[in-house]
């Protein structure tokens, strides 16, 4: 990691490294949950050609073994919301009450 004004900034190799990383880290969940699909989003997981280099470190495996990713269809915003879609699912229904029947 190289320091440009107090900000960390990952070098070529740091780079190069981080698709077979997530690659790695894919293929565990693969194993350990069988997931239909990993969808891959965020400002690096959407970068150009990203995704290719992510599935190129895992093209040694056997199908059954590889993970079938995607990059998430919403873009950036795909994190965002997810997350609204969940606050809003997990709220609880009100139900009004009419006071004036007799």
């Amino acid at each position: 990691v190289v320091r440009s004004e107090s900000v960390a900034v990952p070098t070529c190799d740091q780079i190069k490294l981080h698709p077979e990383r997530v690659a790695r880290l894919c293929q565990n969940i693969q194993l350990l949950f069988d997931p239909e699909i990993i969808v891959v989003g965020g400002g690096i997981g959407l970068a150009p050609g990203y995704l290719g280099r992510v599935k190129q470190a895992l093209a040694h495996l056997h199908p059954p073994f590889r993970p079938t990713m995607v990059q998430a269809a919403l873009g950036r915003d795909a994190g965002v919301i997810g997350m609204a879609a969940l606050a809003k699912r997990a709220q609880p229904k009100t139900i009004t009450v009419n006071s004036n029947v007799t």
